[in-house]
């Protein structure tokens, strides 16, 4: 996948994100829990496995990420990538 902000191996994790509690600077961090709340995909929560520019690579824990088209529809240990501009993340200690 290729992000704004990446240089050859190296991604900036600038972005738009919402996190709660957090500046609009800080973005999800890599093996951290969240709730997210998306405004197409509905709500779920993921473990981020890897932060690039304004995209997170995440796992879904519990829930599902709804999709307009049924096959784009992700669930529980499904990988799905979530852009910063559409979602507000809740950081979670454990489920």
């Amino acid at each position: 996948m290729s992000a704004k902000g990446c240089t050859g191996d190296r991604c900036s994790i600038k972005g738009d994100w919402a996190i709660a509690g957090k500046p609009n600077t800080a973005a999800p961090t890599p093996g951290q829990m969240y709730e997210v709340r998306h405004s197409r995909k509905g709500t779920f929560k993921v473990r981020v496995l890897a932060v690039e520019g304004e995209w997170a690579r995440c796992v879904i824990l519990v829930g599902v990420a709804k999709a307009v088209m049924q096959y784009n529809v992700k669930y529980e240990e499904d990988e799905v990538t979530i852009r910063d501009t559409l979602s507000y993340w809740i950081p979670l200690e454990e489920l």
